[in-house]
């Protein structure tokens, strides 16, 4: 892939994000779902699944998984730059109270050494988001499991045959 500049943009539309690659405005995409193979050629990279934090005085605290309605009409701590679940947040929980913070240190603290509840993800738990102190439970909704797929035109497949493959190689299913 000599001679070729990677530049990134972040957006939380997939459609968006797919009607860029049909414009030619990128060449390569990460979405957040498997895009019609019709049209596009993608591979799945990594999967994360949505938890809720909560302390373990919480009266949900004792819940093997929870859906989001269960958790609307509260008051939560989150990421500013969470992305697409700040959608999927805001769309099942249409009561909830979100305190944002722009500095994850900061909300690191605030989860820490408050009572609200948090959300946080398998992935960030597993690169060092841990959580202590605190009961972490899945989200169940089908929406809180994705898989990411690094996404091409079918016409582009063999332009990006290396990109694929290393992420096959890195990303073994």
């Amino acid at each position: 892939m000599k001679g070729m500049t990677i530049s990134t943009e972040v957006s939380t539309d997939p459609e968006r994000t797919e009607a860029a690659l049909r414009e030619g405005k990128y060449h390569l995409a990460i979405l957040h779902r498997k895009p019609d193979e019709a049209e596009f050629y993608s591979v799945p990279i990594e999967s994360e699944h949505l938890y809720v934090s909560l302390p373990p005085v919480h009266p949900l605290s004792d819940s093997e998984g929870l859906y989001l309605k269960d958790l609307d009409g509260q008051t939560f701590l989150l990421y500013s730059q969470i992305g697409f679940w700040d959608g999927l947040c805001r769309r099942k929980m249409p009561s909830a109270r979100f305190l944002l913070q722009q500095d994850m240190d900061v909300l690191g603290e605030l989860v820490a050494n408050s009572a609200f509840p948090a959300f946080t993800t398998d992935y960030v738990m597993q690169h060092g988001g841990a959580v202590t102190d605190r009961i972490v439970i899945p989200i169940l909704d089908a929406e809180a499991s994705v898989t990411y797929h690094c996404t091409c035109l079918q016409s582009e497949k063999a332009r990006f045959r290396q990109v694929f493959e290393h992420i096959r190689a890195a990303y073994p299913r």
